[in-house]
């Protein structure tokens, strides 16, 4: 899931393979601490825990990303609104 705080995008992610139970490994990840860019929006899962997604920030443009969710890297940047 994904909401915003403090003007930031956060990627909340949580283990819900027992629908039974309640949620478990609750995580969030945002800015750059976690590779992320400040705002990201449209996020889709991958393969082998990557992440793909629209972003940017005030002094970047807007942007494709790839995330990888187990390495936690600086997100890769696949294509941008002008010329990179």
């Amino acid at each position: 899931n994904m909401y915003e705080k403090d003007g930031r995008s956060v990627l909340l992610t949580a283990n819900v393979r027992d629908g039974r139970a309640p949620a478990t490994d609750i995580e969030e990840y945002s800015g750059e601490k976690d590779g992320l860019p400040m705002t990201f929006t449209g996020l889709v899962a991958g393969e082998n825990g990557n992440f793909y997604f629209a972003g940017g920030s005030p002094g970047t443009l807007s942007s494709i990303y790839e995330w990888n969710i187990e390495s936690k890297g600086e997100a890769t940047i696949l294509s941008c609104s002008s010329s990179c």
